[in-house]
């Protein structure tokens, strides 16, 4: 079998070679001349004029935003009110229709629920709890109350609750309408009797309004 022939250096060479080792020209980082660089070799770093030791400061003196968040005004954070389309509850419901009436048929007559309910000027839909109570249904028809935004007219549906002849005496819609309102804030309702109805207890009660553009 034939012999390895080695071809690592021996220690003595090893030690040989690392003794003759020329000096780096530039140093280790540029450090100059020497093999190892020493801190006097490293250039003095400048300091940045906003690096994370002055953060705390930056932040305290930081100015309030002029106009708040997303357009919100003097204050730094924006609350639902501020923001365009948000629906806002009122913390007191605002009553602005109460009928209590044995015949009140009535052709669509107007609400100002701008002056009614003290609605914001950027108010452009209003959220309405509606009651609609017949004590005596009728001998024939329905009985009915419309509403709808002031001036959509025939063409467009408006939203009502109704009670039929069939319904037990004294019986009770009661629930919720999104109703857009115009550029001065005003709706419209209108009432209809069944025949020989009576007994009528309609209440219209602001719950909250829509801020930004209608739909």
């Amino acid at each position: 079998m034939a012999g390895i022939i080695s071809t690592r250096p021996s220690a003595a060479e090893l030690a040989a070679a690392i003794g003759t080792h020329a000096a780096l020209a530039t140093g280790v980082h540029g450090g100059g001349a020497d093999v190892i660089a020493t801190d006097a070799d490293i250039a003095t770093h400048a300091g940045l004029a906003t690096v994370h030791q002055d953060a705390p400061n930056l932040i305290s003196n930081h100015a309030a935003l002029d106009t708040g968040v997303h357009g919100a005004g003097g204050d730094d954070l924006a609350v639902l009110a501020d923001i365009s389309g948000a629906i806002v509850w009122l913390n007191t419901s605002i009553k602005v229709l109460d009928i209590d009436s044995d015949s009140p048929a009535i052709g669509y007559t107007t609400l100002d629920l701008g002056a009614l309910a003290g609605l914001p000027a950027d108010a452009t839909e209003v959220i309405l709890e509606v009651r609609f109570k017949v004590n005596t249904t009728g001998s024939s028809g329905s009985s009915h109350i419309f509403i709808r935004r002031n001036g959509d007219g025939d063409t467009i549906d408006a939203l009502s609750f109704d009670i039929d002849d069939s319904d037990s005496d004294g019986t009770t819609r009661r629930g919720a309408m999104i109703i857009g309102l115009d550029a001065n804030q005003i709706i419209e309702y209108s009432i209809a009797e069944a025949t020989s109805a009576a007994g009528f207890a309609i209440d219209i009660v602001v719950k909250g309004y829509r801020k930004g553009s209608a739909v």
